[in-house]
């Protein structure tokens, strides 16, 4: 499938098992819930989007752009690979707790 371009969309639980996402764009859409389990989502673009509790086993999140996403309750530990994400500053704490790494000052 992969190049597909979304805006505004609504996959509230929706079922992505097992597709090939790479080179998407999900701008501003509500994917809470989404099974996304064996997905490829290499430099998939979703800035601004709401990705809590997604289901991401096994999926690979190579080159993934989380800008500005929601990804407050996103369990990454059970993708296949997180090479080379983007992520907005705002979210450093949150990602850096999934990795089990602690910054001290």
């Amino acid at each position: 499938m992969g190049g597909l371009s979304c805006y505004k969309s609504n996959f509230y639980e929706a079922g992505m098992v097992s597709q090939d996402l790479q080179g998407s764009t999900f701008e501003l859409c509500d994917l809470r819930g989404a099974n996304l389990s064996r997905s490829n989502m290499s430099s998939v673009n979703f800035m601004g989007s709401s990705l809590n509790a997604a289901v991401l086993k096994k999926a690979v999140l190579t080159g993934v752009n989380l800008a500005h996403a929601d990804i407050d309750e996103l369990d990454f530990s059970q993708a296949l690979t997180t090479d080379n994400m983007i992520i907005s500053p705002d979210q450093r704490d949150i990602v850096l707790r999934y990795f089990g790494v602690t910054v001290v000052s």
